[in-house]
């Protein structure tokens, strides 16, 4: 057997598990970038339900209409920014 073919077979041995690596890589940094995008969300969400509730005991309106407002306008804005980020980075 040749050198040439001795290479050919080990490549067409190994080919199948660096795919399985590369794939495996990128699920796993797509998963990391779900999770840090989530807690970034998260924070904006616990913000938004403080500020929230201290405009609504400010103006004397019900605690938890604040709170879910606020909660609610941190989601949004907590999900516009990586998502502006992601596109500004694109650009």
């Amino acid at each position: 057997m040749e050198k040439k073919q001795a290479d050919a077979i080990v490549q067409a041995i190994l080919e199948p598990d660096l795919r399985g690596r590369e794939e495996l890589r990128r699920k796993r940094e797509a998963e990391a970038r779900g999770l840090r995008i989530s807690r970034f969300v998260s924070a904006f969400v616990l913000i938004g339900f403080a500020i929230g509730a201290l405009i609504a005991h400010s103006t004397g309106e019900r605690f938890t209409n604040g709170a879910f407002w606020g909660s609610a306008i941190g989601a949004v804005v907590g999900r516009a920014v990586p998502a502006w980020r992601d596109r500004r980075r694109t650009a």
